[in-house]
């Protein structure tokens, strides 16, 4: 997966591809209004938020604001679906986001997320 990233990135069609795979997932999301209806679809999404992110970030920078706050729309979608599960599944460990304003796109880390 690593080498097929670094190759679309070097091509520079990444951010365009990944765009794309985020107004996916974006209609998958929309389409799940109440996620306990749907528990292996909302977890699904899910996962596939969360393996998108992990994925792209590494490789975005300023030009790519757009597809940045995209991201980190779908990942605060996630954990809302998750809490309405219930699931004890939300993000652990050190995460970081981007903070375009105060450290002019550097990593700001986030420190401990805890599930409730």
């Amino acid at each position: 997966m690593r080498v097929a990233v670094e190759r679309q990135a070097q091509v520079g069609s990444l951010a365009g591809l990944g765009a794309g795979l985020a107004g996916l997932l974006s209609v998958v999301t929309e389409s799940l209004a109440e996620p306990w209806q749907n528990r292996a679809a909302a977890r699904d999404a899910v996962q596939q938020i969360m393996a998108l992110h992990e994925h792209l970030a590494p490789y975005l920078g300023e030009q790519d604001a757009a597809l940045t706050e995209t991201l980190l729309r779908l990942r605060g979608r996630a954990i809302r679906c998750l809490n309405d599960l219930g699931d004890s599944g939300a993000p652990r460990g050190d995460r970081r986001i981007v903070d375009r304003t105060a450290t002019g796109a550097g990593w700001l880390p986030l420190g401990r997320i805890r599930a409730r």
